[in-house]
């Protein structure tokens, strides 16, 4: 097999030696290829939404880790934040029984004065947290990264990075390989990206997995100890310094 072959919705027929995957967690180039996948759901919503805050939020991100799910605010805007509320199913109904004033109300109560007053910016939108593992990343002449490749739970923020490393891992492969080959679609470059990308993907994976878990709990104990240990990280430079180093890389 020397090429791929599709056809646009005019009939039009194209080849190509090499097709890229980059069209969201719904791939259709991933069903396409019958690239299976393994999926597992968190029993959480995505609670999206947008908001405007008095402070200056100086490029920070934030985390708050509540009863109801995790709330995790990114910048961008000066003053705007993009909200993303994982929240667990059983509080769902609650929260979409609840009108904009009122939604808004319990906010401001929750995130406290750290942004000085808050209004909502956009409406509410809701979608099912899953995480989704793909058996590969390739099939004949096909290359899946970002949301394609992998879907990992929102909560400590590393979807966008692990993508971010896709393109990257795929641009210095494709730059080598251009030096000795034409055929992009070769079956030792696809595989050379499969490995290379496998372990980092699935070790992030494991980790937003069992941390969902783990701050899903309603054990008093282990939010007690959560807590504790969140403060002091906090507190201590040196430590956040070197996890957000990690977390950029």
């Amino acid at each position: 097999m020397d090429h791929v072959d599709l056809m646009n919705e005019k009939g039009q027929k194209y080849q190509f030696k090499l097709i890229i995957g980059a069209d969201g967690s719904n791939s259709w180039v991933r069903s396409q290829s019958a690239i299976e996948f393994k999926n597992k759901t968190f029993n959480q919503t995505a609670l999206v939404f947008n908001i405007k805050s008095a402070k200056a939020h100086q490029g920070c991100a934030y985390q708050k880790f509540m009863q109801d799910g995790i709330l995790a605010l990114l910048p961008i805007q000066t003053h705007e934040y993009s909200v993303v509320f994982s929240l667990n199913d059983n509080m769902l109904d609650e929260y979409k029984k609840l009108d904009d004033a009122t939604f808004l109300m319990k906010l401001k109560k929750d995130l406290g004065e750290m942004f000085g007053d808050i209004d909502l910016l956009s409406k509410r939108q809701y979608f099912p947290l899953t995480m989704k593992i793909n058996e590969s990343l390739i099939s004949d002449r096909v290359i899946l990264i970002g949301d394609a490749a992998h879907q990992v739970h929102p909560l400590a923020g590393q979807g966008l990075n692990l993508g971010l490393r896709d393109v990257i891992e795929l641009d210095e492969l494709l730059s080598s390989h251009q030096k000795y080959h034409h055929d992009l679609g070769l079956k030792q470059f696809l595989k050379k990206y499969n490995r290379n990308r496998k372990t980092d993907i699935l070790s992030l994976s494991y980790l937003t997995n069992q941390l969902s878990h783990i701050f899903s709990s309603q054990s008093r104990i282990v939010d007690l100890v959560l807590n504790l240990g969140l403060n002091k990280i906090n507190q201590n430079h040196l430590i956040k310094k070197i996890l957000i180093e990690k977390a950029a890389h």
